[in-house]
């Protein structure tokens, strides 16, 4: 018996630590892990992303927006969205709802000068109901996500488009990694 060899030709090498988080979002049946994967590859560059776009960015959301900005454009981001199937475009305008019955706010994909911030909004809206439990903030109740229930499911709705953020993610420090 002869086991065929199989060539496997590598035009880039990119990076261990992002690959595992996007292998790990990749990985994940539960969209709730799914989603911290894939935004821990997002992360990764949250200091790094003010600093070489020259802004000034204190907080985590400024932070998330400098990354995506730094990783794509409005026109690049409105075509990937454009370019998904069953009704996704509309389904991003559409409330999800969270566990704790507050809801995180859609966002208007054809409003395309201000689609970097309106994503980064989204995307940590998402990431602070994702990684928080605290029942109130400032008095009032605040979107948290249970494992393993039907809300949690509703993150689903999140994961094509950080999935493909994060991959631009990935190309991106690898050209940096060049410079």
């Amino acid at each position: 018996m002869v086991i065929p060899v199989e060539t496997i030709k590598s035009t880039a090498l990119y990076n261990p630590l992002l690959l595992s988080y996007y292998f790990s979002g990749l990985k994940e049946s539960n969209p709730l892990q799914g989603f911290v994967g894939f935004y821990n590859v997002l992360e990764y560059s949250f200091e790094e992303a003010p600093l070489l776009l020259s802004k000034k960015a204190n907080i985590e959301r400024e932070q998330l927006k400098c990354v995506v900005e730094l990783i794509s454009n409005e026109s690049e981001i409105y075509d990937f969205i454009s370019k998904q199937e069953g009704g996704y475009k509309v389904q991003l305008t559409k409330c999800i709802k969270s566990s704790s019955s507050v809801s995180i706010n859609g966002f208007d994909s054809d409003d395309k000068d201000n689609l970097i911030t309106n994503v980064a909004n989204w995307l940590y809206s998402i990431r602070c109901a994702v990684v928080h439990s605290k029942k109130t903030r400032k008095g009032k109740t605040t979107a948290i996500f249970e494992p393993y229930t039907p809300e949690s499911d509703n993150l689903s709705l999140a994961i094509p488009l950080i999935k493909w953020l994060s991959i631009q993610c990935i190309f991106k420090d690898n050209q940096l990694s060049k410079v």
